[in-house]
């Protein structure tokens, strides 16, 4: 039993390491920007400024793919992967859009990018065959994310209005710094409920961060 205690907790430590690193990279990012905008290191705006424009985007498409992928009970054949991916991408082109835009921009952009939509298409074909406690896990971060994500921008939106209305430079003083702070903040809350999510006491009690919006979504395993 200790051998099983201590392999299922280095299994979640991976797989917490492996949620928690990307989260990371790009509030580290942002905060390079921030304070040392000419760095070797630093990434050009324009990275920042796609990849929050890609998670926009792909927030309610990764949610669709997750929602399916966690309350189907076999894991599909590959050529039914595809026709689900198809029918998504059907339903919400703006990704496609997104992902243009970034090879646009350059490898540096769209590889990362691309990594991490094909990472997480890959969700349909784990997902079915995990725990019912991985489950609950994966979808708890990916609501929260979308309902983060919704409290930030709308929160943003608003400070930017006002901050606007009472300042001399208008919307053009404050909408740099004010994505900025928007990115940091949703970032370092990412990175903050997904080491949540692989502690013992998630296990014991799955929450959501956004409890008065998810309203029990990241435990709604209902087979479809």
């Amino acid at each position: 039993m200790l051998f099983e205690s201590r392999e299922t907790e280095q299994q979640l430590t991976g797989a917490m390491l492996g949620k928690v690193l990307p989260e990371l990279s790009m509030f580290l990012a942002v905060v390079l920007l921030l304070i040392n905008p000419d760095g070797l290191l630093t990434p050009h705006p324009m990275a920042i400024t796609v990849a929050v424009a890609a998670e926009g985007v792909t927030l309610m498409f990764f949610c669709t793919l997750v929602d399916i992928a966690s309350r189907v009970q076999r894991r599909p054949p590959w050529w039914v992967v595809i026709l689900i991916v198809g029918g998504l991408l059907l339903m919400y082109p703006e990704v496609i859009n997104v992902l243009r835009m970034a090879f646009e921009e350059g490898l540096w952009v769209f590889l990362p990018l691309a990594w991490s939509f094909f990472e997480r298409l890959r969700e349909l074909w784990t997902l079915p065959g995990v725990s019912k406690a991985e489950k609950i896990r994966r979808r708890t971060l990916t609501f929260d994310r979308l309902w983060v994500g919704l409290v930030i921008g709308v929160v943003a939106v608003a400070v930017v209005i006002g901050v606007a209305m009472l300042s001399e430079g208008g919307f053009e003083a404050v909408l740099g710094p004010a994505i900025s702070v928007t990115v940091l903040v949703f970032y370092g809350i990412a990175a903050g409920n997904a080491w949540r999510v692989h502690q013992p006491a998630f296990a014991q009690r799955p929450t959501s961060l956004v409890p008065w919006l998810d309203r029990g979504e990241g435990k709604y395993l209902s087979p479809l």
